[in-house]
């Protein structure tokens, strides 16, 4: 995650040297890790999770480092989405870690292979046109890259020129062990 940690950091440092102060949406937000690296990098950042004991952790967290200035909201991550594109908001920055499976605050349910594409197009109507970046990680081993690929391809308003690669751990005997995949623009 460093490296997303970093990304996000680049990015945002390059919204605000152009005077933009970044608005930054982490779905599927868990323990907040990426809400902190965008608070740290200038954003105003929006963390969305559907698990109310987690958001706890996460503010838990960000209340550790001194930081109180992030939106904490639990909310189903599809639900939210569809919430921000009725009110018109838009976001400069946008993460996601989709479970495989999972189960939202009111019972909605979430399947990786059934809901990722309309999610992911649902995302790119929140990202501002011009200033804009994109970091979303799968853990899912029924999900390949080349199929991550087809589905992202296959997304209307998605960019073709994004970075796509898997995410692992590299053994002493430089093995590498696959964890998921990472796709970011």
């Amino acid at each position: 995650q460093a490296e997303n940690w970093e990304f996000i950091n680049q990015k945002c440092s390059e919204l605000i040297a152009d005077g933009i102060t970044p608005k930054f949406l982490n779905l599927f937000a868990y323990t907040g890790g990426a809400s902190l690296a965008a608070d740290f990098s200038g954003a105003e950042v929006t963390h969305i999770d559907s698990v109310k004991s987690v958001v706890n952790w996460a503010r838990e967290n960000a209340e550790l480092n001194n930081i109180d200035s992030i939106r904490w909201i639990v909310e189903d991550a599809p639900t939210f989405v569809e919430k921000e594109i009725r009110r018109g908001n838009r976001y400069h920055g946008i993460i996601m870690d989709p479970p495989i499976f999972g189960l939202g605050p009111k019972g909605g349910r979430w399947k990786l292979n059934r809901d990722l594409p309309e999610l992911i197009e649902n995302v790119m109507k929140l990202l501002d046109e011009k200033k804009r970046f994109f970091i979303m990680n799968t853990y899912s081993p029924q999900l390949s890259l080349n199929d991550l690929k087809k589905i992202l391809h296959s997304v209307p308003g998605f960019p073709t020129n994004f970075e796509a690669t898997t995410l692992g751990l590299m053994s002493t005997p430089g093995k590498e062990l696959p964890l998921g995949n990472l796709v970011r623009f």
